[in-house]
């Protein structure tokens, strides 16, 4: 657990044990997601690349036997 002081400004200095454990680095973008009376902290970027994963579930599997079909049908055509 990490504490941090809220400036004026309404800015906070992220520790450097969170930055570390969640790759922010200078000029990335920051998720805020509210979830009840949490608010979750994430990096933008890498929740954007969840996202895209999350999206194409599945896809690399269905090209992979669709692969595995075509040589098989291309195989027993030439056996014929």
């Amino acid at each position: 657990m990490e504490l941090a002081k809220v400036t004026s400004k309404g800015q906070i200095t992220i520790p450097i044990a969170i930055r570390n454990a969640l790759g922010i680095r200078e000029g990335d973008k920051i998720l805020f997601m509210e979830e009840g009376d949490r608010v979750i902290l994430t990096n933008a970027s890498t929740n954007a690349l969840l996202k895209a994963q999350e999206a194409f579930q599945g896809v690399a599997e269905e090209l992979v036997h669709r692969i595995i079909i075509n040589c098989y049908n291309l195989c027993w055509i030439e056996h014929q």
